[in-house]
Formats: structure tokens, C-alpha cells, sequence
């Protein structure tokens, strides 16, 4: 933890990364990494507690609660709250939409729905 807070440091001072896109990329990173590495700290004490100590079911329950919520925090922070998925699934309904409607402008022959940056360049 103690060295995620020297490298959010270094990233926002005047010495850290001056490309704007690649400090947001490394904030992100940063923040999902302190949100996933105290749940995974939790996980793993309560599976060493619940291995150490056979007799009690608490450990057993709290390690099954930690390690799917972890498994969740893991889906949520790296799939559903990122924007290049979140583009990603809008651009997949809209073509889903065009395909019922029968038009089939916006993908590839393959099937697979082109992106558009916020540069207006295409993926």
C-alpha cells in the first residue's frame, strides 16, 4: 500500500508521466489495484485462519464470503467500469439493433462492431 502511495505521488507530480492519456491509463491501474489488494489480503488471511483452525466454521464462511466478493470487486473493477467496455457493449447493441432493423453499416464482414475513440479514429 505504503508503495502505491509513492507511485500516485510520483504520477501526479510535475517530474511524473506528461502524457495525459497514459497518467489517467496508470491512475486507473493504481485504483483498481487499491481496491483489489485488500480485498485479496482478507482472502488469503481467512483462508490461513481457516486452515489453522479446522474446528471453527467462522474462517471457512468468511473466506467463501471475501473470495467471491473479491471474484466480484475483480469483474466489476476491470470489465464493467472500464470505458473501453463500456464503448464496447453500447457499439455490439447498436449493431445488434442495425441487424434487426437490416442494416449492417457499422461492423466488419466478421461480425465484430468497430470502436471509435474519443480522436474519432476508428479501432
Amino acid at each position: 500500500m505504503v508503495i502505491g502511495i509513492l507511485v500516485f505521488n510520483k504520477l501526479v507530480s510535475k517530474d511524473g508521466i506528461t502524457d495525459k492519456k497514459l497518467k489517467e491509463r496508470a491512475g486507473a491501474s493504481l485504483w483498481s489495484s487499491c481496491v483489489v489488494l485488500p480485498l485479496l489480503a482478507l482472502t488469503w488471511m481467512s483462508a490461513v485462519l481457516a486452515i489453522t483452525d479446522r474446528r471453527s466454521a467462522l474462517f471457512q464462511i468468511l473466506f467463501a464470503v471475501f473470495d467471491s466478493l473479491e471474484g466480484f470487486v475483480i469483474v466489476m473493477v476491470h470489465c464493467i467500469l472500464r470505458r473501453e467496455v463500456q464503448d464496447a457493449v453500447k457499439c455490439r447493441v447498436m449493431d445488434r439493433q442495425e441487424e434487426a432493423n437490416g442494416d449492417s453499416g457499422g461492423s466488419f464482414q466478421n461480425g465484430h462492431a468497430q470502436l471509435m475513440v474519443s480522436g474519432g479514429e476508428m479501432l
